[in-house]
């Protein structure tokens, strides 16, 4: 028989705060420790999460555009030139 691999949001303690995700043997065997969390809810904060991540790698993207545009980026004066080939 195959293990059920299905997962449920869970909070853990009295908090009430989103802790992850568990399946039900998990749930079962924490006696009482996780607790099912509201599903929406969890959705919800799994999208703001990555919503967070995608922001936080698109200002990395932009501070490392401004500081090359700040140090005058790749111009051709870095470029070494030999002489006209006669």
């Amino acid at each position: 028989m195959a293990k059920n691999t299905e997962t449920f949001p869970v909070s853990k303690g009295e908090n009430g705060k989103f802790f992850g995700y568990a399946d039900a043997g998990q749930i079962a065997r924490s006696k009482g420790a996780l607790k099912l969390f509201d599903a929406e809810k969890a959705a919800k904060i799994k999208v703001e999460r990555a919503v967070a991540a995608e922001e936080q790698k698109q200002a990395e993207k932009n501070a490392l555009a401004d500081r090359t545009r700040g140090k005058g980026g790749a111009d051709a004066s870095a470029v070494k030139k030999a002489p006209a080939a006669k």
